[in-house]
């Protein structure tokens, strides 16, 4: 095929989504892919997509900021068993460093998804 192994491999290894954002005005800063972001609640927050990936399970999905408190990382996120990401909707929660549900107000949470579009 045109460009072969080495074109192949590149796509295979770009970020098929990504966002930026801020989590107490659910402003979206910068994006790919992404149309809609979701507050559900203190630390529980969605995004839509454009161009949907192949299946709910076909995908890996990274989430995460830059905030501290002191010398420490201030909040984690990650995928909430309760609130699993689909195809077309990356859903994840956010937590502090005590395990309390946070809305980071800084620009640095971000999400980028890798995997296959449909």
């Amino acid at each position: 095929s045109e460009g072969g192994a080495v074109f192949t491999s590149l796509q295979n290894g770009l970020a098929k989504m990504w966002a930026q954002f801020n989590g107490s005005t659910n402003v979206i800063t910068g994006s790919l892919n992404a149309s809609t972001l979701t507050d559900h609640g203190t630390g529980d927050f969605s995004i839509s997509l454009t161009n949907s990936f192949n299946a709910n399970d076909e995908f890996a999905a990274t989430y995460g900021g830059n905030v501290r408190s002191g010398s420490a990382i201030n909040y984690a996120a990650g995928y909430d068993f309760g609130r699993l990401p689909t195809a077309s909707e990356m859903r994840w929660a956010m937590e502090n460093a005590n395990g309390a549900a946070f809305d980071n107000s800084n620009y640095g949470n971000h999400i980028a998804v890798h995997g296959d579009l449909a």
